[in-house]
C-alpha cells in the first residue's frame, strides 16, 4: 500500500505561491482515505496552500491532532461548517488550556483557539484516542 505525504503548512515555504507560518501540517493519502494530520496555525494559510497545491479540503475524510497547541490547531475551522461532519481524532487533552514560560517573558497562552464545543456546532464528530487506534491498513494513532 503506497501512502503519500504532503506538506501543506510549514515555517519555511520552498515553492512559490505558498505562505508559511509557526505552525505544521502534512496530508496522509493513501489510495483508500486521506487524512490532515495537523492544521497550522490559521485556517486562511491551511486554505491558501491547499488551493495553491490542488488538495481539496473537502475532500479529507478525517483531522488528526498531535497535540492540542495553537500552531497546530489553529487551522481547524478551514475545514467546518454545519453542513458537513468533519471526524476529528486526538487525545481527550488537546483541547485544555496551555501556556508557555520563558524566564524573563511574560506567560503566553498556546492553547487550541478553538473549544471543542464551538467545533462540535461547526459539525466536527470527536473520536478521542486514549489507546492505540488503527484507522486503516496503513495508519495506526497511538
Amino acid at each position: 500500500m503506497a501512502v503519500a505525504l504532503q506538506l501543506i503548512v510549514d515555517n519555511l515555504c520552498e515553492k512559490s505561491g505558498l505562505q508559511g507560518e509557526h505552525g505544521f501540517s502534512i496530508l496522509l493519502a493513501g489510495s483508500d482515505r486521506r487524512f490532515l494530520f495537523d492544521t497550522g496555525s490559521s485556517p486562511e494559510t491551511l486554505s491558501h496552500n491547499a488551493g495553491q497545491l490542488d488538495i481539496s479540503l473537502e475532500e479529507i475524510d478525517a483531522v488528526i491532532l498531535s497535540h492540542g497547541h495553537c500552531d497546530h490547531a489553529g487551522g481547524l475551522t478551514a475545514l467546518t461548517n454545519s453542513e458537513r461532519t468533519v471526524p476529528l481524532y486526538a487525545h481527550p487533552a488537546a483541547f485544555e488550556r496551555r501556556w508557555v514560560n520563558h524566564p524573563g517573558q511574560p506567560l503566553r497562552e498556546i492553547s487550541s483557539p478553538h473549544t471543542l464545543q464551538a467545533l462540535r456546532d461547526e459539525g466536527v464528530v470527536f473520536y478521542p484516542v486514549r489507546d492505540p487506534q488503527k484507522l486503516t491498513d496503513w495508519l495506526v494513532l497511538s
